[in-house]
């Protein structure tokens, strides 16, 4: 965590309106492998200027079937609504006073997401729930492909030798965070701030949102969730 965040998050209604960048070219032009179909400037513009203001930016068109995405909200929905008598049972959840979390480290290249199925459902593990969180995984791992080529075009590397050299081979956890619908005042005090420690993080909210992110200026601002959409946040590592 940076030590310029060492800070409370309160909720607030002051709101933020990230620059959107919408790959839709890139996605229809070149697989998660390709490299060599940057040439929509304006798009490569808008991440320079996002990740350089505000270090964060709303993607669209990204290509992620809308179908993948609901299935795996709707699976998690049903594990985050088993009581927690049950939830007891695995490895997690890690639970606070307002979320509990379920988190998959190294998630491409393990078993956790069995292994919490058969924890939760002792009997016959859910291969359901397994099949829509592994696909949902797979084509958020492809998107970290695309999205890291389009920084490092961003910064005039070139990708070719960036990619392969520092982003080819990557490890990636994922984390399912369930917030309880309390009732939260102006100015309440919710969670400690803090600064992703990886290179990316891509973040999907639902429609209640709750995001904030912290402008130059210090200050607290909520970010309106898009349908659709996905939050990029550059991580400490990236910088």
């Amino acid at each position: 965590m940076a030590s310029s965040l060492q800070s409370s998050l309160h909720f607030n209604e002051d709101e933020v309106n990230l620059p959107v960048v919408d790959i839709s070219q890139f996605v229809e032009n070149v697989d998660g492998e390709g490299l060599n179909h940057l040439q929509n400037g304006q798009m490569i513009a808008t991440v320079r200027e996002a990740c350089k203001e505000w270090g964060f930016f709303l993607l669209v068109n990204h290509g992620i079937p809308v179908n993948i995405v609901q299935e795996m909200d709707s699976q998690v929905r049903q594990l985050c609504a088993m009581p927690a008598e049950v939830k007891k049972g695995s490895t997690a959840p890690n639970r606070t006073f307002w979320n509990e979390s379920f988190q998959f480290f190294n998630v491409l290249h393990s078993n956790s997401i069995g292994e919490l199925s058969n924890k939760i459902w002792p009997h016959d593990g859910n291969p359901k729930f397994c099949e829509a969180i592994r696909t949902y995984t797979l084509h958020m791992a492809d998107l970290v492909r695309k999205i890291v080529k389009i920084i490092l075009a961003s910064l005039d590397l070139d990708i070719e030798t960036f990619y392969h050299s520092d982003f080819g081979k990557f490890t990636a956890s994922l984390r399912i965070n369930h917030y309880e619908p309390k009732g939260i005042s102006i100015g309440e005090e919710i969670l400690m701030a803090h600064s992703d420690i990886g290179c990316l993080t891509i973040l999907y909210q639902d429609n209640q949102g709750g995001l904030q992110i912290r402008s130059r200026e210090g200050k607290w601002l909520s970010v309106n969730p898009i349908p659709n959409s996905f939050v990029i946040n550059i991580g400490d590592c990236m910088k």
